[in-house]
């Protein structure tokens, strides 16, 4: 006879299967803490690929951002000395205008332009008007007499 009773066949089949099932349970366990220090160690992969675009992201903003403002500030001192060179001008034309200003409110040049442009003369003198020679020796007149 044997020495285990079906009670204690039953016992130990049954602590067979429980073993297997906690085994099982086990190794489930384990593949599945393997699987979440796997997706732990993507997930960590991924947030440092990240930080890491976004750093360099940062840095080429930064650059371009600079070179942007550098051109805005070279064509700004470009400007700047245009419009230091047109004002050298103007103040050079403001000078020959002021001299002129002086030149044109002079009696003498009233008195000149007079004489000149509108052909006026002084009491007692003779003006005598001279056509274009070219005018003369086309047309074969003489110089005009003008009495006041």
């Amino acid at each position: 006879m044997s020495r285990y009773t079906d009670d204690d066949m039953l016992r130990d089949w049954t602590s067979e299967a429980q073993k297997e099932r906690q085994a099982q349970r086990a190794k489930l366990r384990e593949e599945q803490e393997e699987l979440l220090r796997r997706q732990k160690k993507t997930r960590r992969r991924r947030r440092g690929f990240l930080i890491k675009a976004m750093c360099v992201a940062a840095v080429m903003v930064a650059v371009l951002f600079a070179a942007f403002s550098t051109m805005d500030i070279f064509q700004l001192q470009e400007q700047k000395r245009q419009a230091d060179e047109e004002l050298q001008g103007l103040e050079h034309r403001k000078l020959g205008l002021e001299q002129e200003l002086e030149i044109v409110e002079s009696d003498e040049y009233v008195e000149q332009q007079a004489r000149s442009e509108l052909r006026m003369i002084y009491d007692g003198e003779v003006l005598y008007v001279v056509k274009d020679q070219e005018t003369t020796e086309d047309q074969g007149e003489m110089p005009e007499q003008v009495k006041p």
